[in-house]
Formats: C-alpha cells, sequence, structure tokens
C-alpha cells in the first residue's frame, strides 16, 4: 500500500519516520513547524537487509537526503529486546545480556526516556551502516524500545493497562501498573491458534484481572479482524487507541481510521 504525495518537498522543517520489521517496511515525512504528517507509505518485503536497503534506495534518491530533512527516526522491529534497569545496567559486560552474531550484528542500546531502564537488542550490521550513511542525522531504536515509552506516555494514573501491537502475523505486548512498566514480551505466530496461546498465556502468566484491566490496541488490522473476535472471549474491556490530538493528517491521508499509523506516531512523542 501506497499512500500520501510522494513528491516531498524540500522543507528543513521536515522529520523522516521509518518502521521496519521483517515483512514490511513504513515511511513516512512528518512537518514539524505544522504538527501534520505529509505521506505515510507502506511495503511489504521479505527478510533480506539486501533488499530492504535497495527498496530504500529506490524510495530516496541519494542526493536528496542530506538536505531535505531536519532528522530521520527509525524502529526496528526484527529482533528480540529485554529491558535493564539502570541501576543494574553495564556496558562493559553487555555481552551478559544478549548473545549477538557478531559476524552481521551489532548492539542496539536505548536508553528508556518515560522509565529508569535500558532497552537492549541487536542489528544487522549492513543496516545500520547503510541507514547512518543514508542519513545525515539519525536515531535508531528497536520498536519494542518505543512502545514501551509509548505506552507509559498514552497510560494512566492508577490503572493496570496492557498495550498491544498487532499485525497479522507479530504481536508485542506491554503490561503497565500505574504508569509504571511491568512487562513486555514480543512474539511471531503464523496462524490464529498460535496467536490465542501467546496471548492467553501472557493473561494467565501476569495473573492479570480480566474484568478490569484494559487492553489498548495498536494496529493497522481492520478492526473486524478476527483476532480482535478471539480477543473479547478473555478481555472485556478492548480499547482501540486514537490518534494523538496534536498530530494532523494532510488532505490525502484522510482515509486512515483514528487508530491507526501508532508505529509512527510513537517514534516522535518518544524521539
Amino acid at each position: 500500500m501506497v499512500t500520501g504525495n510522494s513528491q516531498i518537498n524540500k522543507d528543513h522543517h521536515i522529520k523522516f519516520i521509518l518502521y521496519i520489521d521483517n515483512f514490511s517496511l513504513t515511511c513516512s515525512t512528518f512537518n514539524l513547524s505544522k504538527k501534520c504528517f505529509e505521506s505515510i507509505e507502506r511495503h511489504s518485503l521479505k527478510n533480506d537487509s539486501q533488499k530492504l536497503i535497495s527498496l530504500i534506495d529506490q524510495l530516496l534518491p541519494a542526493n536528496t537526503i542530506s538536505h531535505q530533512y531536519s532528522n530521520t527516526l527509525v524502529a526496528i522491529n526484527q529482533t528480540q529486546s529485554i529491558f535493564v534497569p539502570e541501576q543494574l545496567y553495564d556496558e562493559k559486560n553487555i555481552s551478559n545480556y544478549i548473545n549477538l552474531n557478531k559476524s552481521f550484528e551489532n548492539y542496539l542500546i536505548t536508553k528508556q526516556k518515560f522509565t529508569n531502564c535500558y532497552a537492549i537488542s541487536s542489528i544487522d550490521q549492513k543496516i545500520e551502516k547503510f541507514l547512518k550513511k543514508k542519513f545525515k542525522t539519525i536515531n535508531i531504536k528497536s520498536f519494542p524500545s518505543v512502545l514501551v515509552d509509548y505506552s507509559i506516555y498514552r497510560g494512566k494514573k492508577n490503572k493496570n493497562e496492557v498495550f498491544i501491537y498487532l499485525e497479522k502475523d507479530r504481536f508485542n505486548i506491554v503490561y503497565l501498573q500505574d504508569k509504571q512498566f511491568i512487562f513486555h514480551n514480543q512474539f511471531l505466530f503464523e496462524c490464529q491458534n498460535d496467536f490465542l496461546y501467546f496471548f492467553s498465556n501472557c493473561l494467565h502468566v501476569l495473573n492479570i484481572d480480566q474484568q478490569k484491566t484494559s487492553v489498548n490496541i495498536i494496529s493497522n488490522l481492520v478492526k473486524k479482524h478476527s483476532y480482535f473476535d478471539l480477543m473479547n472471549d478473555y478481555i472485556q474491556n478492548i480499547i482501540f487507541l486514537n490518534k494523538p490530538d496534536n498530530f494532523l493528517y494532510s488532505q490525502q491521508l484522510l482515509d486512515f481510521q483514528e487508530y491507526q499509523n501508532h508505529h509512527i506516531f510513537s517514534q516522535i512523542i518518544c524521539e
């Protein structure tokens, strides 16, 4: 799916945003002065670093990048992330937290914005090198890092809440108590039964009160998708989280539903 104007104005007040997972790339331009999204484009791809690099090259001519955007935000949702409390974090012993294939991966470390911990994951060396060369000013994070901060930002005091980022083949889950970060995990699945197993097991392990706990959905799927019907059998209070009020869509993006594109909004809020 491609939505929006492919002719991006040369404007130093434009922020460029990328979301990358194993099967898709979403790119967006955001006008800082107008607080308005000017384009949002989603492209399917296979889990192949070279094809991803080629796709970004096709979308963005190399000679226009450095002067076209104020800065670039990237969230990568391809590998597992772990969260380490700040008081326990030791950069000298980073290998104790997560194992890398050092022949093609680097550590991706982020200090959380709204909670006192670090997110640690990995990034493909080719992708990291390409992005840093392609964009003059860039901030790369794991998507779980962004999602945890975004959940805290959108969460409510004195409530227990679940935030779920759900697509057709993956979901990330965050659990908060009184806006305090308790839990994150992420899952890939191939069928409804797999999804239902992972989801229901999280509810069980976390001992979530299924009558009182709100589940906030962050998704680009249609609301009538069967996954949401399955969730309704386990949780009474399911909420499709709406777009933040302080963000606008340009005219050509008004067909998007209010609950879509949080994988893009969240990166600006949690920058």
